[in-house]
């Protein structure tokens, strides 16, 4: 049975619209298939929001500096179109996951983009 975490944002409005937006909301999913809502601020990478939520299991173990891939989750497509490409260095670190999906990224790497209210991400199992 899958258990709804916390939730500190009831309701989230539909992403993408013109404009900066005050509040964005990162929806997490867990690779438990969890599910938890929290507000996403400037300039925080989505790792950070992640390690503020109750999400299970290991996640963003380097602090952000790209050498362990625990932060290893997978962006909406249409979200996915609207971040800044990756890295070198992390689609090579990436590359040496089990689970590698065409929308994988590194929550360190990225951050909620300013005209995005809602998006969602889903923790990628970790790699044994």
């Amino acid at each position: 049975m899958k258990r709804a975490l916390h939730m500190m944002v009831k309701s989230p409005a539909e992403h993408a619209w013109s404009g900066e937006i005050d509040i964005r909301v990162l929806h997490i999913i867990d690779a438990a298939g969890n599910s938890a809502v929290v507000p996403n601020v400037d300039g925080r990478s989505v790792m950070e929001s992640v390690l503020e939520s109750d999400a299970t299991g290991p996640f963003g173990l380097c602090g952000g500096n790209r050498s362990c891939g625990t932060c290893h989750i997978y962006v909406e497509p249409a979200i996915l179109e609207l971040l800044s490409p990756a890295s070198e260095d992390e689609r090579t670190l990436l590359e040496f996951s089990e689970h590698l999906m065409p929308t994988s990224r590194l929550a360190c790497q990225i951050e909620m983009p300013a005209t995005v209210a809602h998006m969602t991400v889903t923790i990628a199992p970790q790699d044994q």
